[in-house]
């Protein structure tokens, strides 16, 4: 699971037991040569340290922040990836006999929440609360990616024309811009200027803004309130659009855990037509490790 931050890995067994997984900071320098090389150095050195031979190792799943087409990636805003890079290439000279798949982040995220589900859901959507928005759509069963690879991009519907929240992509107004961890601390950084609250802009966090909107902080719950509305008004108009089984909440925000879920799921119904209401929203069950186990679970079926 390639971030911006850090790369994680995970080992697992060929019923997608996690076995070990290990994480370190991601290259920022001559990326397209050094993240591949510190993935093949990673698993060789995982596979000695402990007597294991490469040529059981019956796949690798790759998990990109960006979107995928016909196993290129097309770009990734926070990893200065060459346009169009081949990651599988550049993995295939450690690996020749390894098959090894590559997709977004998100998208197997979802496929991973789905999969620990017990395939009881077939319809789901998963949007991902971190620095951005992120989703993955799952239908019938399998990953939606689109004709550009762009499926899911939910952090990028267009909620208002505010000319002042400018998204990472280009447009303003972007549903990221009001409930991505960056759009919202940008948000909060101009309403506390004149406004009297806890908050203090040099200190702002997600979690400081929710944990201040919980003692009854006026300005934190305007914030937090603008975050839930563009979120489950969102994620309304998707239900329409889609009719999913479920939908899956995930990404550090959602640890905030049922407080910031009960307000979306009422803001939710205020929005949701027909009997759309009904349709269930959920924490995400794995965390942080949800993409490594929906590369996990693709490697393998993809074999």
């Amino acid at each position: 699971d390639i971030g911006g931050t850090n790369i994680v890995i995970g080992f697992f067994d060929e019923k997608i037991n996690l076995i070990n997984s290990l994480e370190y900071p991601t290259p920022s320098k001559e990326v397209e040569s050094k993240i591949p090389e510190s993935i093949s150095n990673a698993i060789l050195k995982y596979f000695k340290n402990n007597n294991l031979e490469i040529k059981n190792l019956l796949g690798i799943g790759i998990s990109i922040p960006g979107p995928v087409k016909e196993k290129r990636i097309l770009k990734t805003p926070n990893i200065k990836f060459p346009k169009n890079f081949d990651m599988i290439k550049a993995l295939e000279n450690d690996f020749p006999k390894t098959n090894i798949t590559l997709a977004n982040d998100a998208n197997l995220a979802a496929y991973g929440e789905y999969k620990v589900r017990g395939l009881i859901k077939n319809n789901m959507i998963m949007i991902t609360l971190g620095t951005g928005v992120g989703g993955g759509i799952i239908i019938n069963g399998k990953i939606i990616e689109g004709m550009h690879g762009c499926a899911g991009e939910l952090g990028h519907i267009k909620v208002e024309n505010d000319e002042n929240r400018l998204c990472g992509c280009g447009n303003k107004g972007c549903l990221e811009t009001h409930s991505g961890g960056v759009g919202l601390i940008n948000y909060a950084k101009e309403v506390i200027k004149d406004n009297k609250t806890v908050l203090k802009k040099d200190n702002l966090t997600v979690k400081s803004i929710i944990d201040a909107a919980k003692e009854s902080d006026p300005i934190a719950k305007r914030l937090l309130n603008d975050f839930v509305i563009n979120l489950s008004v969102t994620i309304a108009n998707l239900s329409v659009i889609l009719d999913p089984d479920l939908f899956v909440i995930g990404g550090g925000i959602a640890n905030a855990g049922s407080y910031l879920l009960e307000k979306i799921e009422t803001e939710f119904k205020k929005h949701a037509r027909f009997n759309l209401a009904d349709t269930p929203i959920e924490l995400a069950q794995l965390g942080g490790l949800a993409g490594i186990y929906g590369a996990a679970y693709l490697s393998k079926e993809k074999k």
